[in-house]
């Protein structure tokens, strides 16, 4: 089976069979309710006035959890993890369908069902993926490499840190396995690498594609291929199971070569209506304690309150960000320095501001004036991005969407401070270029909200 069809294979199932469960959860609410006062062994059907809750709710919750990124093949279960994704996702899902509701039916769902709707419904699901993770740890798909090292090596690495239900078997090369005469094709079938691979009993060969592939190693790739074998290709793997891009390989043709969600008018006026109406609403939110963190900036050694910048935004042309002052006043003293996790020229005050997020909110004013966006690459200074660009090319091309507060780089990737983390990050903003999505752009929401919560950046 092809890894995409399978990739949307499974979350297609686990939002159907999120749907039964939870259906099955409502259910069980509705007939345990004193309002009903129906035994939950008499019967399965709900009155038919209630057949709009017990079929729309059920839905809407399913939905949360796609927004959440609980619908997707998952190995290694985390229990903690699960239920925050869990609860996060039916709240929010429970929450749409309640205001759809009042305003189709114009009545209020009971607080009892809602709560053990709640209750049924986290248990069924955390359920669910326990099995799920259990039956994927035993069921591995076994990927054979066909690359060089330092792409086996990447693989690996990410792979072990992943939950995906992937297990690498080998590395090789064609030369590695032919004579010196390789002779007819008979005997490149014979010795050759379909032969390998059914030794290592391998489901999927992971290709690296590039220009050093001899026409021999070509003509072996695509017998294989002949035979059934699934022959992925590398950059094509990394997009479609690790989410993000294979840097190391990138070429002009990457840039080419798809339709990127941020170019379809519906998607981006989506997008901006968002940061639109959420930066209007945090800058109200804020009003109130904004006395305060002035009065508390200004109390710890006098200088400005507000700290602007020049940073690199869409298309490359540089604008001006503003944050809420964290350092000394002679900070940078020493020219540009990359910012540390846990910087030493922060003050108190700062560093709380730092670890709560409170001082990137200057920074909805350069969202409302559509500079940012609330999703997107974060936004880097000049000085800093030639520097990088020495050492990783194409990093500039990251700015063909606007930078964001938050993106998907910042919610899979810790705080980082160097070239090689700068290297890493690029692969997921270049993802969330190609894949961005407003179910997507949610999901980074939700998993920021709980970066905030547990004090990450």
């Amino acid at each position: 089976m092809r890894l995409r069809s399978f990739w949307h294979f499974n979350r297609v199932t686990f939002f159907l069979v999120d749907c039964v469960l939870l259906w099955a959860a409502v259910v069980c609410a509705f007939k345990l309710s004193p309002r009903f006062q129906d035994d939950i062994l008499d019967g399965i059907w709900l009155w038919p006035g209630l057949r709009f809750v017990g079929y729309g709710l059920p839905v809407f919750m399913a939905l949360g959890l796609l927004v959440t990124g609980l619908q997707r093949s998952q190995a290694g279960f985390r229990a903690a993890e699960a239920v925050a994704q869990t609860l996060a996702g039916l709240a929010g899902g429970m929450l749409a369908f309640v205001v759809l509701h009042s305003l189709v039916e114009f009545s209020l769902i009971g607080r009892f069902v809602l709560i053990f709707s709640l209750c049924y419904g986290t248990a069924f699901i955390v359920g669910s993926r326990m099995l799920v993770g259990k039956l994927a740890d035993q069921q591995k798909r076994n990927v054979l490499v066909y690359g060089s090292m330092d792409a086996y090596h990447t693989m690996e690495r990410l792979l072990t840190s992943s939950r995906l239900p992937i297990r690498l078997v080998g590395h090789t090369r064609l030369e590695s396995l032919l004579p010196a005469d390789p002779g007819e094709f008979a005997q490149l079938q014979r010795l050759g690498l379909y032969a390998h691979y059914q030794k290592l009993g391998a489901d999927d060969i992971v290709v690296e594609v590039s220009d050093t592939l001899t026409p021999a190693e070509r003509e072996a790739l695509l017998f294989c291929t002949g035979m059934g074998v699934n022959v992925v290709d590398l950059e094509y793997f990394f997009e479609r199971e690790l989410e993000r891009v294979y840097v190391p390989g990138l070429k002009e043709s990457w840039f080419w070569g798809y339709d990127p969600g941020y170019a379809h008018p519906v998607y981006f006026a989506t997008k901006r209506l968002i940061d639109v109406v959420v930066s209007l609403l945090g800058l109200l939110a804020f009003a109130p304690l904004a006395p305060f963190v002035v009065l508390l900036i200004k109390l710890q050694d006098g200088g400005p309150v507000i700290y602007s910048q020049v940073r690199v935004g869409l298309h490359n042309q540089p604008f001006r960000i503003y944050k809420f002052r964290t350092m000394r006043n002679d900070a940078e003293k020493a020219g540009a320095q990359w910012a540390q996790q846990n910087d030493n020229r922060a003050t108190w005050f700062g560093r709380f501001m730092r670890l709560t997020r409170i001082d990137e909110v200057p920074q909805f004013w350069n969202i409302l004036r559509g500079e940012m966006s609330f999703i997107g690459p974060r936004p880097e200074r000049p000085e800093l991005i030639e520097t990088i660009e020495k050492e990783i090319p194409y990093y500039r091309y990251r700015h063909l969407i606007k930078p964001g507060l938050t993106g998907w780089a910042q919610v899979n990737y810790p705080y980082g401070a160097s070239i090689h983390d700068a290297r890493q990050k690029l692969a997921y903003d270049l993802y969330y270029m190609k894949y961005g999505t407003v179910t997507r752009e949610l999901h980074i929401m939700l998993r920021t909200v709980v970066a905030m919560v547990k004090g990450a950046r």
